[in-house]
């Protein structure tokens, strides 16, 4: 079973992640702040190397923003384990030119669901300072 980790603020939206992906046999963490979402995922790839796990990232969270806990996922080398779901075109836009999967939200979650599991076969190789 794989795991993604879903990293939103918005309650609804959180919760209907949470829903579909469930049911589609995911195991889900979610995580709903900046700050949380920073010292969990840190957490998280320093105990599991990110084995079998994707992140779906909103960029916009209370504490520490989307950007922030992309940067420290890129410098751990997992970037390619993300994608960024957002509601701002420009921001997704860019994400896209410097070759990271991002979605403009709203996102169909069977789209989403597809891009998890391509991401979940790319190869990492995890730096941990």
């Amino acid at each position: 079973m794989s795991t993604v980790i879903i990293v939103e603020d918005d309650a609804d939206l959180s919760f209907i992640y949470n829903y579909f992906f469930t049911s589609r046999g995911w195991k889900v963490v979610s995580i709903r702040s900046g700050t949380e979402a920073f010292d969990r995922i840190q957490s998280i790839i320093y105990e599991t190397h990110l084995n079998d796990a994707a992140i779906v990232l909103d960029l916009h969270l209370p504490g520490r923003s989307g950007d922030e806990i992309y940067e420290m996922i890129e410098f751990h080398g997992a970037a390619s384990r993300v994608l960024i779901c957002s509601a701002y075109t420009k921001e997704v836009d860019a994400y896209i030119r410097k070759g990271a999967r991002a979605l403009r939200k709203p996102a169909s979650y069977e789209e989403m669901e597809s891009i998890l599991k391509e991401i979940l076969q790319r190869k990492i190789e995890i730096r941990l300072v």
